[in-house]
């Protein structure tokens, strides 16, 4: 998991991304882990977005976490369509 903060000194905002790489065949897993990470994020006073890279997943993960972000503007999922592995 990568994560990066950025300061935005002239608005005094702050804002944290974290990047889920990569996400393989995870339907049984993603659900509570984006709502873990993202409840611990919606407490804190800075903006945020959590990128989910699928890498090809054969099950639903692409499709659990596009209905996620529907309901969370701060998810977002990017797909590859075949899988790359970890290289």
């Amino acid at each position: 998991m990568k994560r990066f903060f950025h300061y935005d000194a002239e608005r005094r905002k702050a804002h944290f991304s974290i990047s889920r790489h990569p996400a393989y065949n995870e339907e049984e897993r993603i659900a509570n882990i984006l709502q873990e990470i993202g409840g611990y994020l919606q407490k804190k006073e800075y903006t945020y977005e959590i990128i989910v890279a699928d890498d090809g997943s054969q099950d639903s993960t692409v499709e659990l976490v596009s209905g996620i972000s529907r309901n969370n503007g701060n998810i977002r999922v990017l797909r590859n369509y075949v899988n790359r592995g970890r290289g």
